[in-house]
């Protein structure tokens, strides 16, 4: 499944900043319309803003570590080292573009002193561990399997570390599903390669098991607009490249996908959460 994911990124990544406000925003996951936000590179932001906060409540002071679990082209990491200067961050991905991409923005801002940037597999990568906090936007879904993240993040966090998931999340199991709510789940996790999409209550046992205990679950659905000209038009064509059986070329299966993430927002089958979640102390 990796291999597959990474293909998806590496094939998909320069569109994902070609028509998204990555550019200035220095990140390719969603946009939310939160409280004050006006323009979209602000909504690109905005889970930044929700994630700093989250930080802040931790009181870890200034020279934390932290990793991202999927960093993408690096958005995170470098708008978190702007806030925090004395922090040290660590960014891991599977796609080679965007470790390359990452590196070069990190080298431009001046930071590669203090945010590094690893190609591999979060799952297996050996990206150290004792972190104050990990983050994973949009990048819990492409784990095999919950446990293989959840036991992931559990190794790289220090006793008392936050780990904090931005991600989809199922209303209902898709064994519960009538056939076309079924199809419509099945067309998202093949066209975005996501094997560990999954409910609240799987994703909670899943944490459990590994040993978090969960702190926050924050419904961030709301913030999310639907029905962009762009989901129009890929809402007309993705019917098109399903009944070719193209999901498995990234670039079009990155719309099917898509346009089964829009219909099922829609349909309320889908919900997109901010879950934080806390590693026990030693002593816990």
């Amino acid at each position: 499944m990796g291999e597959r994911v990474a293909r998806y990124y590496d094939a998909n990544t320069w569109r994902f900043l070609l028509v998204g406000p990555g550019r200035s925003a220095r990140t390719i996951h969603r946009e939310l319309w939160g409280p004050g936000v006006s323009s979209r590179a602000e909504a690109a932001e905005y889970v930044h803003h929700l994630i700093a906060a989250e930080i802040e409540r931790a009181e870890l002071g200034r020279s934390f570590r932290l990793v991202d679990l999927g960093c993408g082209v690096g958005g995170t990491v470098l708008r978190l080292a702007e806030l925090w200067p004395e922090a040290r961050l660590v960014g891991v991905t599977i796609s080679a573009r965007q470790v390359e991409h990452a590196r070069r923005l990190a080298e431009t801002l001046e930071v590669g002193e203090r945010c590094s940037f690893a190609l591999g597999d979060f799952q297996t990568a050996d990206v150290g561990s004792g972190f104050d906090v990990a983050v994973a936007i949009e990048s819990f879904v492409h784990a095999a399997a919950p446990d293989r993240f959840f036991e992931a993040a559990f190794r790289a966090l220090r006793g008392g570390g936050r780990l904090i998931v931005v991600d989809d999340f199922l209303v209902r199991p898709t064994s519960d599903l009538d056939v076309g709510p079924r199809r419509l789940v099945d067309d998202f996790r093949s066209g975005w390669r996501i094997p560990s999409l999954c409910t609240r209550q799987e994703c909670r046992l899943a944490a459990s098991a590994a040993g978090f205990r969960g702190m926050e679950d924050v419904d961030l659905t709301p913030l999310i607009r639907t029905g962009r000209p762009r989901d129009r038009v890929i809402a007309l064509l993705a019917p098109l490249f399903r009944a070719l059986g193209l999901a498995g070329v990234p670039f079009f299966g990155n719309m099917i996908g898509g346009d089964a993430l829009q219909r099922g927002l829609r349909q309320g089958l889908v919900r997109y959460r901010m879950q934080v979640w806390r590693k026990p102390e030693r002593t816990d």
